[in-house]
């Protein structure tokens, strides 16, 4: 049961215990031991009033002093005791003790400093600086390769040709100087810079190279970059040729200065020029092969 019931039945036991011996000792014995046997005294002529009294006191308090014990486990002491007389009372709302409440208080406090060291301690230690990352990233992927300068060269005919022809040729005679071959480069990379030629060859109608030709003096316009030059083969033949080209530019190059003549045996109809023999940097020939520079006509 609760300590301070234990305590307050302990006392009451200790003093009931005096009583019962100090009547023993007054007694010369025999009344101390008519108390330890719990029975009632027999007046005698030996004791007086308060004698008697002290004694039947004594008595009742050694035969009753179990009992009470017991009530106190159970929480109903007898209020000569000072004990409170229901459990209720000290488990549930009774008095908090002194020592107990200094107890509770000092861990509450505890508790608190604790706390307020770790906010501290939190708040005042300097914090670990942030590692600046390495600037340099070293990669494991193999290095990209390095871009060409000059331009892929596509392969494929280099060149694109075109003419201006000089109109109707009457057997026997001849045009003007009006005739004028053209020859473009198809790609900005397409003739690369190397030295390369062709040759222009004319025909009549029935494909007879002797009965025409070309008259007057040809002429090259071309870029500086071609190092162009054209030279006669022949009456009806000429060699275009290169010394490299510009693979950051469309490069033109264009035959002046020339006409057409037929001879009386000359074919009537269409003449044909035709382009071949391509080599070196020209190698891939022109798109078209075939052009129409005039036609033969009969003489009126």
């Amino acid at each position: 049961y609760p300590l301070h019931h234990r305590e307050t039945a302990i006392e009451a036991e200790n003093q009931t215990c005096d009583a019962a011996g100090f009547i023993g000792e007054e007694d010369g014995g025999d009344r101390g031991d008519l108390v330890d046997r719990g029975e009632a005294p027999e007046r005698s002529g030996g004791l007086d009033e308060g004698d008697s009294q002290w004694l039947w006191r004594a008595t009742d308090e050694r035969r009753t002093l179990p009992s009470r014990l017991g009530a106190a486990s159970r929480g109903s002491v007898d209020a000569r005791w000072d004990v409170a007389t229901t459990r209720g009372v000290h488990e549930d709302g009774g008095r908090m003790d002194e020592r107990t409440f200094r107890a509770v208080v000092a861990s509450v406090l505890v508790g608190a400093f604790a706390l307020a060291v770790i906010v501290a301690v939190a708040v005042l230690l300097p914090r670990s600086p942030v590692p600046t990352p390495n600037a340099a990233v070293t990669t494991s992927l193999p290095p990209l390769p390095t871009p060409s300068i000059a331009p892929t060269r596509i392969l494929g005919p280099e060149l694109r040709a075109s003419v201006i022809g000089v109109g109707q040729i009457p057997r026997g005679g001849a045009s003007g100087n009006t005739l004028v071959l053209q020859f473009l480069e198809v790609g900005v990379d397409a003739i690369p810079s190397a030295a390369g030629s062709f040759r222009v060859t004319l025909t009549d109608g029935a494909g007879n190279g002797s009965t025409v030709g070309f008259v007057g003096t040809p002429s090259v316009q071309a870029p500086g970059s071609l190092g162009a030059t054209v030279a006669r083969l022949g009456p009806n033949a000429l060699l275009v040729s290169i010394r490299g080209s510009d693979p950051n530019n469309v490069e033109l190059l264009s035959i002046r200065g020339l006409g057409i003549g037929a001879s009386a045996t000359a074919a009537l109809g269409a003449l044909r020029i035709h382009l071949d023999r391509f080599s070196g940097s020209l190698v891939t020939g022109a798109e078209s092969s075939s052009l129409p520079p005039g036609t033969v006509v009969a003489n009126p």
